[in-house]
């Protein structure tokens, strides 16, 4: 019986302040080192959108606008001069896809673009 009630509010701890940050102080006993590497791959990742048909300012806030409303979206930077927009996102709950569909239902088509090392695009921000 005391076991189940130790499991008890050690599930209760965890739902309370998250796995992750019992990782540090419980690190050594291994137990949660599932927990932790489901969360670690469902991340933070930041896209940059070549964001074609801006040409006045109210262009990016409306393309701001948009993407906002997509779940998951946590940062948005929307350039008139570079037609660019950087999204920071959760891909745990959205994709680029969807970012780019909203975008396009504004009525300004994007496509991801290669970040400087040559990549696709997306890079995950630890």
């Amino acid at each position: 019986m005391p076991r189940t009630i130790a499991l008890s509010l050690f599930a209760l701890l965890i739902s309370l302040v998250g796995p992750l940050s019992l990782v540090g102080p419980l690190g050594a006993l291994g137990s949660l080192a599932p927990f932790a590497a489901s969360r670690a791959l469902a991340g933070e990742k930041t896209v940059k959108l070549a964001v074609s048909g801006m040409t006045c300012a109210s262009c990016p806030y409306m393309v701001k606008s948009a993407l906002k409303k997509v779940e998951g979206v946590r940062e948005i930077d929307v350039s008139l001069e570079k037609k660019l927009a950087v999204v920071t996102f959760d891909d745990a709950k959205t994709d680029v896809a969807a970012l780019t569909e909203a975008t396009l239902a504004a009525g300004f088509p994007s496509e991801p673009i290669a970040d400087e090392q040559g990549g696709q695009g997306t890079a995950a921000t630890q």
